[in-house]
């Protein structure tokens, strides 16, 4: 019997990057859904994926960061783990992703290895149990 795939959702408003995280992840045998913009709750309710990864800097409103604070508090996304991915450059988008409270971030830059393996690790650190907190 084959394990269940994780599911990744990659929200970026860029239709190429969308289409490129797509077929990069879909290759590594990740099941992948992509959105193109902030509005995801009715998504993430119903996927329930494993990890999302966010474009820190999408043309709505709302900044990929600041998705993360408010993915963190609801009961349907809290514990999906939710990396940061931009072009930016990589001491910038770890503060973002610190402030945030992302699990960690992506350099679109890196290439596709680095894209992989940041998620694999995401996925093993989702494994790990959590310690309780009092």
């Amino acid at each position: 019997m084959q394990e269940p795939r994780a599911t990744i959702l990659v929200v970026d408003d860029n239709e190429q990057q969308r289409a490129l995280a797509h077929r990069l992840l879909t290759m590594a045998g990740f099941r992948v859904l992509t959105a193109s913009d902030i509005w995801i709750g009715s998504l993430v309710r119903q996927a329930r994926p494993d990890v999302i990864l966010l474009d820190v800097q999408l043309a709505e409103f709302l900044s990929g960061a600041a998705l993360v604070r408010i993915l963190k508090r609801s009961p349907w996304s809290r514990s999906c783990r939710t990396l940061l991915y931009s072009a930016l450059d990589e001491d910038e988008l770890r503060r973002i992703a610190d402030q945030s409270g992302a699990d960690g971030y992506i350099c679109k830059t890196k290439g596709p290895r680095h894209m992989l393996e940041t998620i694999q690790a995401a996925l093993r650190d989702q494994e790990q149990p959590q310690a309780a907190v009092a």
